[in-house]
């Protein structure tokens, strides 16, 4: 194989690789953080409608209980100092209520959240 060839085949990875590897981060203030006292489910509105996250009593949505409780407290924080949520998701989509979802769960999943500003 020469050098060339090689190239070209790296070239056609990397198109067709990348979009695999791409994310979305949403950033927003955090507006609304609660409980559904009968189901347990986390909403959390932080600018794009209100999403379901995870369950404070189960492992829902592939999120540990424990977790869910964690990220509970850390979006009750955020509310209450007027802070913004930065969530980053698995996949590449544009920030927005239809994309996010609007009291439903979540149509990507979250795999980072961090407290900005």
């Amino acid at each position: 194989m020469n050098k060339y060839t090689c190239k070209l085949i790296f070239i056609f990875c990397a198109v067709v690789c990348l979009p695999v590897v791409a994310n979305t981060t949403c950033t927003g203030t955090v507006q609304f953080a609660g409980l559904n006292p009968a189901s347990g489910l986390l909403l959390v509105n932080y600018g794009y409608g209100v999403q379901y996250h995870c369950k404070v009593g189960e492992t829902w949505n592939d999120v540990p209980a424990e977790s869910c409780r964690a990220f509970y407290s850390m979006l009750l924080s955020a509310q209450l100092a007027g802070k913004r949520l930065q969530a980053s998701y698995n996949d590449d989509f544009t920030c927005s209520r239809e994309n996010l979802g609007d009291n439903e769960p979540t149509k990507h999943v979250l795999y980072r959240a961090i407290i900005v500003d």
